[in-house]
């Protein structure tokens, strides 16, 4: 090609991608930011370094349904809280936990997770009034605290990880432990022991693991995101999600 018709075509460019008069430029739409407790199973690094674990596969999965992209970011609990309630991240997923301010949506219960009491290997416990006497581990901060402090006549003791905790259990040092199924058999299983190594769970309770919004977000966004998790609640995605974090081999 001749330079001078390089240089027509050069000049035309513009025009051919401009849109027509009247014509609607469709606007970039930007990935939701959600923030993800690191917390595992609930919230952790995978394999590839990517973000991963239960809430991580449900946003996934709603990301799917609603059709738009979410960016997920593994952070600390504090940092969670703060960025939801200022706009810094537009989603999360969590338990029941305080320090949301009263403006945050909470747009969906995306399941409701066992509480279980989980007692040593050769101990029995049918009921609440089983633990009378009995030494009983928790995380500090860790899900249903309200259920341990309605367990009465146990000596309760608080420890820093999941870890920690499950060992202290295999080892006899206190008599059952409380926390959720799923975190119980992932610590199980990363530890390298299985159920039977354990007394039968007693489940305390239930609690929901819900899907909010930081205040600022549109309404119209916010039904998006609604429908997209009611459609994968009643689909049962949701619930498969969770099945695969909640045994232990």
């Amino acid at each position: 090609m001749k330079r001078r018709h390089t240089l027509t075509w050069a000049a035309a460019l513009p025009a051919l991608v401009r849109p027509a008069r009247g014509q609607a430029v469709a606007p970039t739409v930007e990935p939701w930011v959600m923030h993800i407790l690191d917390a595992p199973p609930f919230g952790m690094l995978g394999a590839s370094g990517r973000v991963a674990g239960v809430m991580a596969d449900l946003g996934h999965a709603l990301a799917r349904e609603a059709g738009r992209e979410i960016d997920m970011r593994l952070v600390p609990i504090a940092r969670v809280l703060k960025d939801v309630n200022t706009g810094e991240a537009g989603l999360t997923i969590l338990l029941p936990v305080q320090g949301l301010d009263p403006g945050v949506h909470a747009l969906a219960t995306l399941a409701r997770l066992d509480v279980e009491l989980l007692p040593r290997k050769g101990l029995a416990i049918s009921d609440r009034r089983g633990v009378r006497g009995m030494r009983i581990a928790s995380l500090g901060r860790g899900a249903g605290m309200d259920m341990m402090a309605q367990l009465e006549g146990a000596v309760h003791q608080r420890v820093n990880s999941l870890p920690a905790m499950v060992g202290m259990l295999h080892a006899g040092r206190v008599d059952a432990v409380v926390s959720v199924k799923e975190s119980l058999r992932y610590t199980m299983e990363q530890g390298g022991l299985r159920p039977s190594d354990f007394g039968t769970p007693l489940v305390l309770g239930r609690l929901d693991l819900t899907l909010f919004a930081t205040p600022s977000m549109p309404l119209a966004e916010r039904q998006r995101l609604a429908m997209a998790a009611n459609t994968l609640t009643r689909s049962g995605e949701f619930a498969r999600v969770l099945a695969r974090y909640a045994t232990a081999p």
